[in-house]
């Protein structure tokens, strides 16, 4: 993406124009944090071109004895990666510079990650076979804990060991999972956003969260489910599966349920859906059935099922037999139209041996599902070429597919050419029998660090004057922002989007200068609860 923008801003000439920005600082005084990959941020300073980060170890003696971190940065946020650690306590602060002269320096703010047995009760036992192959990054595993390549560990939630299911960083930088049979979301720091409840409509009751939770750009919140219709005596149990989606005060927005879509059962005694994967551009979603060997897709706007690679499940579907994958897990669309999924190939059971595959969407002028890619497992140990449950398959950026084999608790990653670069076989320390025992991960997923869209935007000065604002994409992905002009009285005098590539900066210079009590909102189209303002005082 390239900046294309070329607009001038309105003008009214000031002498003098003193403005505000909404700006936060971060890690608050006293912070108490659970992980160790911290976003810095500090107010802006007025003129400043470049910013120091300080941080020293909490303890006694003179900042610059115990410093172990210091960078420069010229935007009013920074991203400390490396060099902190769990069970200490730290102070920081920051410098201001303008032409290569300090101006300002703030007070010392302490902070502190906790000491946990957490940390130390899990090992990831990391295996690199090739690093210049993947990608630097973080892996976050269904026991509720991030670990970077080396298998240090990042972030811990306050429940170890208990299973979180498809434990999953959104867009907001906020964590989502399915644990027992509810859905939450909670901060990096733990903190309750949001959380499932049993819903009870005038036809069912909603409850049993399982398996997949995907946070919408809306800002809602699409779950499977389980349903039961009460006062319906043609209510087929065994088609208790549902889709929801829920806002952020339980309402139901959406509901598909099996047992109204699915009308050709005769030959059906249980789903198991496993998993959903939803094309929000399209509205189509694609939906794993696990006990029928079955990957359909669904229609969003009309909740029909539109087609059936599988078992036929309505007449009214594309129907698309297949004989190449048994019992799968993890089915999505890929950006090339193919479908990805785990492939346990159930039908011989402990004698086949489990793979991850892309298939074609079959159509009408061409009927056959063809393995387009696959990757049989192979190992050293038989014994794990067959994984009976569970499994995951993500593909990266770089052409890798990150795969857990849950049974196994095997994770690992492999090149196109079908080679593992990189493995980890997390375990937890057993406290009753003092023994190491396996820590195996339903799902698995990569992010390449915890702030997917996070961004600044603060003034930029020429000899004590405002000129202009920039925003800086601090977030590893690239994104479009919303910029909005509001008078005094609230009235939108301009409305602009413009796209930014990560890690890069847009600066808009004003013509001459801008009405006092003016507000400028900058809003991330793919993070819409964070909006940063600018204000004329």
């Amino acid at each position: 993406m390239k900046d294309q923008l070329r607009n001038s801003i309105w003008i009214l000439s000031f002498v003098f124009i003193v403005l505000v920005t909404k700006a936060q600082l971060y890690p608050t005084d006293k912070a108490v944090l659970r992980y160790t990959q911290i976003m810095f941020e500090y107010p802006q300073i007025p003129n400043a071109e470049l910013y120091k980060i300080e941080i020293a170890k909490n303890v006694s003696g003179s900042f610059e004895k115990n410093k172990v971190y210091s960078a420069q940065d010229s935007s009013i946020a920074h991203l400390v990666s490396n060099g902190l650690f769990f069970g200490n306590s730290y102070k920081w602060h920051y410098v201001a510079y303008s032409a290569g002269k300090k101006i300002f320096t703030s007070k010392d703010f302490t902070f502190e990650i906790i000491k946990t047995h957490l940390v130390t009760d899990f090992r990831a036992n990391v295996t690199v076979y090739d690093s210049s192959k993947y990608e630097a990054g973080l892996i976050l595993l269904d026991n509720g804990v991030v670990i970077d390549r080396a298998g240090n560990v990042v972030l811990v939630t306050d429940s170890f060991g208990i299973e979180k299911r498809d434990f999953s960083l959104t867009s907001n930088g906020t964590l989502t999972y399915l644990q027992t049979v509810s859905a939450y979301e909670r901060t990096l720091n733990g903190e309750l956003i949001w959380k499932t409840k049993e819903l009870k409509t005038e036809k069912e009751i909603i409850n049993g969260y399982h398996h997949d939770l995907i946070k919408l750009n809306n800002g809602n919140y699409l779950v499977m489910c389980k349903v039961v219709e009460f006062n319906n005596p043609s209510f087929r149990k065994n088609l208790d599966e549902a889709i929801v989606e829920l806002d952020a005060n339980n309402n139901i927005i959406w509901l598909w349920k099996e047992c109204v879509e699915i009308s050709d059962t005769s030959h059906i005694k249980k789903t198991h859906l496993n998993s959903v994967f939803l094309n929000e551009e399209r509205e189509k979603l694609f939906v794993s059935a696990r006990d029928i060997n079955t990957i359909f897709r669904i229609d969003r706007k009309t909740s029909k099922i539109e087609s059936c690679i599988g078992t036929l499940l309505n007449q009214d579907s594309e129907h698309y037999p297949q004989k190449i994958f048994y019992g799968q897990h993890a089915a999505q669309l890929l950006d090339n139209g193919n479908i990805l999924l785990f492939n346990n190939n159930t039908k011989l059971g402990k004698n086949n041996t489990s793979s991850i595959m892309e298939i074609n969407q079959p159509s009408p002028k061409k009927k056959s599902v063809i393995d387009e890619f696959s990757y049989l497992y192979e190992f050293d140990n038989a014994d794990e070429n067959y994984c009976a449950k569970g499994g995951d398959v993500n593909k990266l950026k770089n052409g890798n597919y990150l795969i857990s084999s849950s049974a196994n608790n095997r994770n690992f990653e492999i090149s196109p050419s079908r080679k593992i670069v990189w493995q980890c076989r997390p375990e937890k320390l057993d406290t009753v029998n003092k023994r190491w025992v396996p820590a195996g991960s339903y799902r698995i997923n990569y992010v390449k660090n915890l702030y997917p869209f996070y961004f600044t935007a603060e003034f930029m000065y020429l000899k004590n004057k405002v000129v202009g604002f920039k925003i800086a994409n601090k977030g590893f992905n690239d994104t479009e922002y919303t910029i909005v002009f509001k008078s005094k009285s609230g009235e939108i005098v301009k409305q602009i989007e413009q796209a930014v590539d990560a890690n890069q900066v847009f600066k808009m210079h004003f013509d001459v200068s801008v009405m006092p009590g003016t507000t400028i909102s900058i809003q991330s189209k793919d993070n819409v609860s964070s909006i940063k303002t600018l204000i004329v005082k």
